[in-house]
């Protein structure tokens, strides 16, 4: 029993496949309203909206203690300079340092990068090759582990297990969703049942050989629940229990990024405190209470850290469209 109600908490790597789906319509929709811009001032708004609050949150977690201190070496500057120039994830050893949810933020950051190459695929092929293409080899990388594994030959390097094109799929059907929102057409996979796909996405997670599809899966999940919504076929509550859950969580969402970066280690400190006086049951309910205060942390972080950014990211577009203008 206990198992059970803990087990759902060892799925939150899932959230970073939704996240990733949400940021893949996010930026091809402001993108696309801002296309006449090019993609200098594409880049220094993503740079001010991530870097700066992430650059905050690394020097937090790297030199001021519980979780770091001052001190200075070889391991330590390797972990930081991987952190700053956002390619911790390529390493396997240097993955979950500092801060183990900093990985999908250097992702998030690779696949900015390769956002040119997906819009070039897509006036090139359409999205419908596009996105064969990307899921395609979001798969291939997935899946070969476990192939060369059966055949007894040796991994792939982990760098190339690691790159943003294993989750390229996975954030492409985001932007995908945006331009046939955009453009008012319907998107190509409304006709798959989302509780089919929800119960593949939890069947895949159980067994090691389909663990590899959890993510895939969980994504194309959460863009079927966002057609769904925008639709209209399900309906947010206007009142009760579900209206306030509903209400909260778009709340929590304008802060999910400070939230995102500050959570974890919060947690991980007083989750190691506490495991060797506490059940595993006890330290999950202890860790729940530590909600609220994340959420302060989270919304402090969005007013000091997140809105002065983004505000010196306008300034810097606007200087920029102002030197454009006159030359």
């Amino acid at each position: 029993m206990e198992f059970l109600l803990i087990y759902p908490f060892s799925l939150g790597y899932l959230g970073v496949a939704i996240f990733f789906v949400i940021s893949g319509y996010c930026i091809h929709l402001s993108h696309m309203r801002n296309s006449r811009d090019g993609w200098t001032v594409f880049f220094i708004r993503r740079w001010f909206r991530i870097y700066p609050a992430y650059l905050f949150a690394i020097a937090l977690f790297m030199f001021i203690p519980p979780w770091g201190g001052p001190w200075m070496n070889f391991d330590r500057l390797t972990q930081l300079s991987a952190n700053l120039l956002a390619v911790q994830n390529l390493w396997k050893d240097l993955r979950f340092g500092i801060n183990p949810s900093f990985w999908s933020i250097a992702a998030e950051i690779q696949l900015y990068l390769i956002y040119p190459l997906l819009l070039a695929l897509v006036r090139r092929t359409g999205w419908r090759r596009a996105l064969f293409l990307a899921a395609s080899l979001e798969l291939l990388l997935r899946l070969m582990p476990f192939f060369l594994a059966r055949a007894g030959l040796p991994n792939l390097p982990f760098a190339l297990r690691s790159t943003p094109f294993t989750y390229w799929a996975s954030w492409s059907i985001g932007a995908y969703l945006a331009e046939m929102h955009m453009q008012q057409k319907v998107p190509m996979f409304t006709v798959i049942r989302f509780d089919l796909v929800l119960f593949l996405t939890i069947l895949s997670a159980q067994f090691k050989p389909t663990q590899s599809l959890t993510f895939p899966l969980c994504a194309l999940a959460t863009a079927l629940a966002m057609e769904r919504l925008h639709q209209g076929q399900w309906k947010v509550a206007s009142e009760g229990w579900s209206h306030w859950l509903w209400t909260h969580l778009a709340k929590v969402g304008v802060v999910s990024y400070s939230f995102y970066l500050f959570h974890q280690p919060i947690l991980s400190k007083v989750g190691k405190g506490l495991r060797d006086t506490l059940p595993p049951l006890a330290i999950v309910g202890c860790l729940l209470l530590l909600y609220p205060l994340i959420l302060l942390v989270a919304r402090l972080g969005h007013r000091y850290l997140e809105l002065p950014s983004i505000a010196l990211g306008k300034k810097a577009i606007n200087h920029l469209r102002a030197r454009r203008s006159i030359g």
